[in-house]
């Protein structure tokens, strides 16, 4: 009988020790699991933040060819009043010259 007990005792405190080590098998496999999610979180951050730059680069760019664009359309502008101003002022003097004949 009190071999019986000290064997029930034995299996309890196995039992105990078992779930001891599983418990602390979890938590150590829950904080690597934690850790490495917080690492893919930095690596997505850091790759976001790179396209980001990559993003404000590329708008930049379009904004100097959007204002160098603007600066030619305001020039062909400026050219093509200069030619209609050329030829009126062509076309009046072929008038007086027509006139003084």
């Amino acid at each position: 009988m009190k071999q019986d007990k000290n064997n029930a005792q034995q299996s309890i405190n196995d039992l105990n020790n078992s779930i001891a080590n599983l418990q602390s098998q979890k938590d150590s496999e829950e904080k690597n699991l934690q850790q490495q999610i917080q690492q893919k979180i930095k690596e997505g951050n850091d790759k976001v933040a790179a396209k980001q730059i990559e993003l404000d680069n590329v708008n930049r760019k379009i904004d100097d060819l959007n204002a160098q664009l603007n600066d030619l359309k305001q020039s062909n502008d400026q050219i093509g009043k200069a030619l209609q101003d050329a030829h009126d002022t062509a076309i009046k003097s072929e008038q007086a010259v027509e006139t003084t004949k």
